[in-house]
Parts: C-alpha cells; sequence; structure tokens
C-alpha cells in the first residue's frame, strides 16, 4: 500500500505536469493563485446583498441571505487565497470512492482546460492520469441554472386546501426575459471563447428558486467529475485509443461511457453526504440526480447548437460521446431501479423547461451572432 508521502508525492508530479500542459499552450493563468482582497471581497459582497433584495422583492419571496446573514461572518481584512476549483469535488468524490470500497488505480488530479468538449475528458501523462473540465463549464451551468430558475411559478395551498399557482408579475417577466438574454450571451462566450462569464451574468437570486438553481449546477458540475472517475475506476484509460489534437486525450467506447455514467451517479450519490449544504436537505438526493440530468439537457443544446447554429461553427464543439438523449434514458433505467421513479421529480421540472425554450435559446443565438458580425449579418 502506497503511503501518505508517497501519494503526496505522486500527486505533486502530476500537477506539476498539468502546469507544464497548460504552459505548454500558453494558459498557465489557469493555475495562478487567485487572490481576492478584502476591497473586492466587500465589493461582491455588496453586490451579492443588493441583488439578493431586488430578487426577493421581485419574486415577493423570502431573502434567505438576510434570514441566514449572521452565517458569514464579518469580512476579514486580509487577503484570501481562493482554493483550486475543483478540489472540492474531487475530494467528496474521493471519499466516495473509498466509502464504497474502491481504490484509486493511480494518481489523479482534477483541473480545467479548454479542449472544446462540453464533456470532461481524461488525459495520460508520465506521473498519473488528468481529468480535465473544460474551462468556464461550472460557470455555464450556473449561467444556465439561475435562468431556468427564473420560469419556476411556485403552487401554494389556499386555505380551502386547493392548489393555487403563483402568477406571473411584470417583475418576474422581465427578470425571465433578461435571463433568456443573457442565456443566449453565455452560451455564445462558452462556444467561442470557453468563458461564459463575458458573455454576461445572471442576476444573483437569493430567494429558494435561486438557491435550488445553484445547487443543481453545482451538482451538475460533480456529475462531470464523478463520470471520470468512474472512466478511472472501470479501468477505461487503460491502453485507450488517443484523440489527435496535439494533447494525449484518452478516448473511450461509446459502451464505456454509458457505464462511466452509472458509476459516475452511484459516486455522485453518495458524495453528496459530504456536502454539507446537500446533507441537510432531505431532498439532498433529488438534486443529485437533477444535476446530473441538468447536465446531459445542457449537453443536449450544445450539441443542437453546434449542428444548427451554422455562424459559430461545428468546429468550436468537439462531440465524440454518446447522444445525451439516450445516455440519460439508460441512467433513468437504472435509477428507476436503484431509488425510485420519485426521485426524477426535480430533473423533470429542470429538463423540461430548459427543452421548452431551446427552440428560442437558438433563434436568439443565431440573432446574436448575425449581429456581430461586422457586416451586420449581410
Amino acid at each position: 500500500m502506497a503511503t501518505e508521502a508517497g501519494m503526496n508525492r505522486a500527486r505533486a508530479a502530476l500537477i506539476e505536469e498539468y502546469r507544464q500542459l497548460l504552459r505548454a499552450q500558453g494558459i498557465d493563468h489557469l493555475t495562478q493563485p487567485r487572490v481576492v482582497s478584502s476591497e473586492e471581497r466587500a465589493l461582491l459582497w455588496d453586490r451579492i446583498r443588493r441583488q439578493g433584495e431586488q430578487a426577493a422583492a421581485d419574486y415577493g419571496d423570502k431573502n434567505l441571505l438576510a434570514e441566514h446573514e449572521h452565517l458569514h461572518g464579518p469580512l476579514e481584512e486580509v487577503e484570501d487565497e481562493l482554493p483550486e476549483r475543483y478540489a472540492g469535488t474531487a475530494e467528496r468524490i474521493e471519499r466516495a470512492v473509498h466509502a464504497l470500497g474502491f481504490e484509486l488505480p493511480g494518481p489523479v488530479y482534477v483541473g480545467e482546460y479548454p479542449h472544446q468538449s462540453f464533456n470532461a475528458q481524461a488525459c495520460s501523462v508520465r506521473s498519473g492520469t488528468l481529468l480535465l473540465i473544460n474551462s468556464g463549464l461550472d460557470y455555464l451551468l450556473v449561467e444556465v441554472a439561475l435562468a431556468l430558475g427564473t420560469r419556476i411559478l411556485i403552487a401554494e395551498r389556499d386555505e380551502n386546501g386547493s392548489i393555487r399557482p403563483q402568477r406571473a408579475t411584470r417583475a418576474m417577466r422581465r427578470r425571465r426575459d433578461h435571463a433568456d438574454e443573457n442565456l443566449a450571451n453565455s452560451l455564445a462566450t462558452y462556444v467561442l471563447h470557453t468563458d461564459p462569464m463575458s458573455g454576461g451574468k445572471q442576476q444573483v437570486d437569493t430567494t429558494a428558486r435561486g438557491v435550488m438553481s445553484y445547487l443543481a449546477a453545482g451538482a451538475a458540475t460533480d456529475f462531470a467529475v464523478a463520470h471520470e472517475y468512474g472512466h478511472f475506476l472501470a479501468g477505461h484509460l487503460n491502453g485507450s485509443g488517443r484523440r489527435r489534437t496535439g494533447t494525449d486525450w484518452l478516448r473511450k467506447s461509446h459502451a464505456q461511457e454509458f457505464e462511466a455514467d452509472e458509476i459516475g451517479m452511484l459516486l455522485s450519490l453518495k458524495a453528496q453526504e459530504y456536502d454539507g449544504q446537500l446533507s441537510a436537505l432531505s431532498f439532498g438526493k433529488h438534486i443529485t440526480v437533477q444535476g446530473a440530468f441538468l447536465f446531459f439537457a445542457v449537453d443536449h443544446l450544445l450539441n443542437r447548437v453546434r449542428d444548427e447554429v451554422v455562424e459559430i461553427g461545428k468546429e468550436k464543439i468537439v462531440s465524440d460521446h454518446p447522444p445525451s438523449d439516450a445516455r440519460a434514458a439508460a441512467l433513468r433505467r437504472t435509477l428507476t431501479e436503484l431509488e425510485g421513479s420519485h426521485v426524477f421529480q426535480l430533473a423533470d421540472a429542470y429538463v423540461a423547461s430548459l427543452s421548452a425554450q431551446e427552440d428560442k435559446t437558438l433563434d436568439s443565438l443565431r440573432r446574436l451572432m448575425r449581429d456581430a458580425r461586422p457586416d451586420g449579418g449581410h
């Protein structure tokens, strides 16, 4: 059994190879420590507070941030260095691996890299295996989830016990329209620049619907990472074919993708027990499942962008996985056997909402791309 010191040395060597990979592509800024000063943190906190108050007013809902502001504590005066982007996700998944009785077959590290595939990719290097998430993926998932959150209508029971659906107000419709516009911008900049943040930013929402959106986006990111761990545990990365792109990407068969989905889902369900936010909720498992199917739904949308928005060009999105609808259907069958059909309640609501507006989003994206052309689209 490898000693802790030996594992730390192997991990350090793997991280250094990851940094060399980024330096070779001229994108080593991705490895630079992200430092947030007290002034920047104060400005960010002020924006979150103001937009949270506005969301509560627009929806006529509780501002959960105001109710629990004491949990955040006072702003510190020192500068904070933000952790590695996927460190928390990887830690929870590796705890799940060991809790389920598995052992990692070698050194592994999760980082980000702009490989132009919405699905994560594995890269073989001398010191181990890199599981690389496309740059901007987690930001895009947040943007999509928040946009979908603007379409949620809360249903309540009246004094007679009847279900009374919430009526959409002018303020709610305004937020929805703003979210739709930002979603098209986010998709365009994600596909073109792997950076959805530069295309607009969804408004912060600290009502219940907003918190649900953030949790769903986080669960979708966790599933993307867990899926790659699934490949690693199943031995799919041993002797796999290579995709010739100048980087030693490991290719998997479609059958292996379906298997990694199943393993990744099992890891995600176990890992949510180590997530303080999800584990505190009675429906944490539902959010975990919701994340996986949100991931498939966004993958479906991006493949439609690839195939139907000619202004972008197919080379901007690498597509080498099975169709997302087939992956979702296969995983649904497995989860129904394991957990029952009730576990899809949140997932079905979000996926149906995104599917219903796909055509509108594609039209907005085409118009956005035409307007951005120097000739005005002529």
